[in-house]
């Protein structure tokens, strides 16, 4: 066992064999650390010339042991409780030692945060390996001035022996001052963060949208923050004071996840993990979470795995934490100590990429029957209408009141994820199918775009399309221009379309909007309104037979062009 870790690690049978016996001690839980495993570590640490960490119980006992390098050193994650009781803490000590001299670190309090440790102690070590001065930091209820106790540097001699008693009395404080509070972190409490350079109202309304997927996802916005500025940061999109920020009204808050609208790359999210010792989700993966909660049809929950995966594929080497939500496995490797190089994730590419082919074969098998579905309609003779719109413009609502069904219609953005069809009559009598379909949104990332590429694709047999617009959202116009766009891309701009701006009921002043509805042509309405549906209804029938009189009155044309 020594010679395989020493292999691994870079260490000698010594050192190794010292790493493991620290499992086996049992240590006076009323001390956050003696003073006799304080100068072990220290030895142990100078003597392999890499940071030691051990993480320890409230009953005395060393439950795990991370090696790092000269800077720094891991937490080990694989001991924590899965769920921390609000109120409480994780009842767990990270001891760490350092061998630079300086207060406790930024990285090192997102740890404490994060996992909401008993305490963090920091034992610093000399050059000749005599053990130096000791830090503590722990956390502090909300409302506090800070969100942290730092202890100024002490002897290891001054170690105080009531640990237990402070860290009790602590958590009786979290319960006094938020009774029925969230003061455990909780994962599904998230603090937004928007990073613009966007000038007048449109960075906001991007936070705003922020908020509606984050609420639709099902997750609490305990904060929503907005950074102005040119570029985003390359290494964590966020400037460095205001991510500090961030992290202390994470802490305060009790918020365990930081929602970046940016679409991240894997270092992004890691280095934000660090900094900030949040589970970090940017926008992509939070729309992947909605899709994964809403898909109830095989045809969607296999279009939105392959989503999943697709998003996994570029993020396997250095994302973990986030992953745990689409599906990922982790866990720790086989064991006594964590070496460096560990890999949170253990997929292996090849699987993914065999899953992904597969989940590909099966859409096309869904594409080739949902043709032959469309075929069928088209050669019965029956005109398709398709509502399109922006997430959340009211399109399932629409849709039932045109057809009398009852689809899930809900004040959330993604609430529809599968196209629906249903065949009613106009009232003057022509027969027609409604499709209710998949939402547009702003800056849909390419691979979802392509996941549901072929569900927004059965507009491309539509006679007449509805575009739907949330009248009451101050974005309109930009969502309007949005939805118009992803139909260019799709090239179905050329089917004929009325724009329907629908809430008129949610509007202070109607008149406001009134230059927007005629520049398109088109109808303010209310789609719980009957007289606005029946008014709806018999422009979509006028239109459908302007069409049918312009091919009766086009003449055909022959194979060469001629008439």
């Amino acid at each position: 066992m020594s010679k395989v870790l020493g292999r691994t690690l870079g260490l000698k049978s010594s050192q190794v064999r010292s790493l493991e016996r620290l499992l086996h001690r049992k240590v006076d839980a009323q001390r956050a650390v003696t003073h006799e495993l304080a100068r072990e570590l220290a030895r142990l640490s100078s003597d392999a010339g890499r940071c030691v960490g051990i993480v320890v119980d409230r009953r005395g006992r060393i439950l795990d042991v991370s090696l790092g390098d000269a800077h720094g050193v891991p937490f080990p994650t694989r001991r924590l409780a899965r769920t921390t009781a609000p109120g409480r803490l994780c009842g767990l000590r990270f001891v760490r030692t350092a061998l630079s001299t300086g207060g406790i670190g930024h990285d090192e309090l997102a740890v404490l945060s994060r996992h909401r440790l008993d305490a963090l102690v920091r034992v610093e070590v000399g050059r000749d390996g005599s053990l130096g001065s000791l830090r503590t930091a722990t956390l502090l209820p909300p409302g506090s001035a800070e969100p942290y106790d730092l202890s100024p540097p002490f002897a290891a001699t001054a170690i105080r022996a009531d640990f237990l008693e402070s860290i009790e009395a602590l958590e009786e404080e979290f319960a006094r001052t938020a009774p029925g509070a969230r003061a455990a972190v909780d994962r599904d409490r998230a603090i937004l963060v928007t990073v613009s350079g966007e000038r007048g109202d449109l960075a906001q309304e991007s936070l705003e949208e922020l908020r509606e997927l984050a609420r639709s996802a099902g997750i609490e916005v305990a904060e929503a923050r907005l950074q102005r500025r040119e570029r985003v940061d390359p290494a964590t999109v966020m400037g460095r004071g205001f991510l500090e920020e961030v992290t202390r009204r994470a802490a305060s808050l009790g918020a365990g996840l930081l929602i970046v609208d940016e679409e991240l790359t894997p270092r992004q999210a890691k280095n934000l993990e660090l900094a900030a010792g949040l589970e970090v989700m940017d926008r992509t993966m939070l729309i992947l979470e909605i899709f994964g909660r809403r898909a109830g049809t095989r045809d969607g929950k296999i279009r939105v795995e392959l989503a999943r995966l697709q998003y996994m594929l570029p993020h396997l080497i250095g994302r973990g934490i986030e992953m745990s939500r689409l599906g990922g496995l982790g866990g720790g490797a086989k064991g006594a100590v964590r070496g460096l190089g560990e890999q949170k994730l253990e997929l292996d590419r090849r699987v993914l990429r065999r899953r992904i082919d597969h989940l590909k074969d099966e859409i096309d098998k869904i594409g080739r029957r949902r043709g032959e579905m469309r075929r069928h309609r088209m050669a019965a003779g029956v005109p398709q209408v398709s509502i399109v719109g922006y997430a959340n413009a009211g399109k399932s609502t629409l849709f039932n009141a045109l057809t009398a069904e009852n689809v899930r219609a809900e004040d959330l953005l993604f609430a529809t994820l599968e196209t629906t069809a249903r065949r009613c009559r106009l009232p003057h009598g022509t027969e027609v199918v409604f499709l209710d379909t998949v939402g547009f949104i702003r800056d849909l990332p390419e691979g979802l775009r392509d996941a549901f590429r072929a569900t927004l694709e059965e507009i491309d047999g539509s006679d007449l399309i509805v575009h739907l617009v949330d009248a009451s959202n101050p974005a309109c116009p930009r969502q309007l221009a949005a939805v118009e766009g992803t139909l260019a891309e799709l090239h179905l701009d050329a089917i004929p379309r009325i724009t329907v701006f629908n809430k008129r009921d949610r509007l202070a002043d109607p008149g406001l909007l009134a230059p927007l509805v005629d520049k398109s042509a088109g109808m303010l309405l209310c789609a719980l309104d009957p007289a606005d549906i029946r008014g709806l209804a018999s422009r979509v029938e006028r239109s459908l037979a302007e069409q049918v009189a312009e091919r009766l009155a086009t003449p055909p044309v022959d194979r060469d062009g001629e008439e």
